[in-house]
């Protein structure tokens, strides 16, 4: 699995950074961007469901990783030849019927090869980390690093084909995964069940808004650095300072994960995000946007992995591959609509200063939804304990 990650990850960089300035280049306005991407992210909070509970019928996430990760890299391929934006826009939402539905996949065969072992998921999942910074920096080193806004409108326009690329391997890598049996899913009923949990519900609740907020970063953090009059490189050295911060965190995942509350390490990635994007909206100085963008390891990766811990605890083995469906459906797609939609309007209304003032809003709405729901995070983690 450590393979596919990687295949799967080394374009995802250059897609959410360089890609929304193509589409800039295209003719689109921020709004309009960010309304093409909430759209892809409606697809995805609906795709995924779909997806893991073909898989879980099937007892295994194999084919449905498979057909997804072909069916993301076909819709790709057009956009080789298209300049129409709204033509482009609407490729991007038909890949995102395939696309959104793949890491949760990926992840669900994950847990299932690890067995016993789910403490390790961390190191296996690093390696698409190590591949995105690699993908991201090899991209803006090979172009240049001339601090000027002509380099970053090149970025973009080869944005189009590395993406296609880096599709396809992954497709072609996905062709050679093992087949991994585990318990079938026998009545739909067991996957309702499994999530009609208001633990589960306050997690990925909580985790929605937090992600909302990521939104200026994941659409027009390419665009805000353009404006700023920094080169593609700067852009691939602020994201690579938080993959080597995400590869740490996960590296040591198996040693903290047991020992640290879920509400904790939650409250932990929301605080140090308020942080993150007032910088971000505030200072003009490369390095400190660098640092900032280093928090990225913690904001993302260490909220990525307790999440998948928690699913993974508090769902059977059978449901699994829905659970993880739906947390993505939940957190990453209606938390990723609203967040996407803000990020176009304030983006237009006062560029990045304005879109990631917004985020710092976010994050602390998400800090005292969990506050406000200790007592009910208590409850339900001692309500499983008492199950066990």
């Amino acid at each position: 699995m450590s393979a596919y990650y990687a295949g799967l990850f080394l374009g995802v960089g250059v897609l959410m950074v360089f890609l929304p300035v193509h589409l800039r280049a295209l003719g689109l306005t921020a709004s309009a961007t960010g309304a093409v991407f909430a759209a892809r992210t409606l697809v995805q909070t609906f795709s995924p469901p779909f997806f893991g509970y073909w898989a879980d019928r099937l007892g295994s996430a194999r084919l449905p990783l498979q057909v997804a990760t072909a069916g993301s890299a076909l819709c790709f391929l057009p956009m080789l030849f298209l300049t129409n934006p709204h033509a482009v826009g609407a490729l991007l939402v038909c890949q995102a019927l395939f696309g959104g539905a793949v890491v949760p996949l990926a992840d669900s065969m994950t847990l299932t090869v690890l067995g016993p072992n789910p403490e390790r998921y961390g190191r296996v999942r690093l390696s698409g980390s190590v591949s995105f910074g690699i993908g991201i920096l090899t991209f803006s080193v090979a172009l240049g690093g001339d601090v000027n806004g002509a380099t970053m409108a090149t970025a973009g326009a080869w944005s189009v084909p590395v993406i296609c690329a880096t599709a396809v391997t992954a497709a072609l890598i996905a062709l050679g995964l093992p087949h991994v049996q585990r318990l079938k899913l026998e009545h739909p009923g067991g996957a309702l069940s499994a999530l009609a949990q208001p633990y589960l519900w306050i997690l990925f609740v909580v985790g929605a808004v937090h992600w909302g907020a990521h939104a200026p970063y994941t659409v027009f953090f390419g665009v805000h650095l353009q404006d700023l009059g920094l080169s593609p490189l700067m852009v691939a050295v602020s994201l690579c300072a938080g993959i080597v911060v995400e590869t740490t965190v996960m590296f040591h995942a198996s040693r903290w994960l047991p020992v640290l509350p879920g509400v904790t390490g939650l409250r932990i990635t929301v605080a140090l995000a308020v942080v993150r994007w007032l910088v971000t909206a505030w200072s003009t100085s490369p390095w400190a946007l660098v640092l900032a963008q280093a928090t990225h390891g913690v904001t993302f990766g260490l909220f990525y992995v307790l999440l998948i811990q928690d699913v993974r605890q508090r769902v059977p083995e059978q449901a699994r591959a829905t659970g993880q469906a739906v947390m993505t459906a939940v957190v990453f797609g209606l938390g990723g609509i609203g967040g996407t939609l803000l990020a176009g309007a304030t983006f237009d209304a006062g560029r990045g200063p304005a879109a990631f003032q917004a985020s710092a809003a976010l994050e602390g709405v998400a800090l005292l939804l969990s506050l406000g729901l200790s007592s009910r995070w208590g409850r339900a983690r001692a309500a499983l304990t008492a199950a066990q």
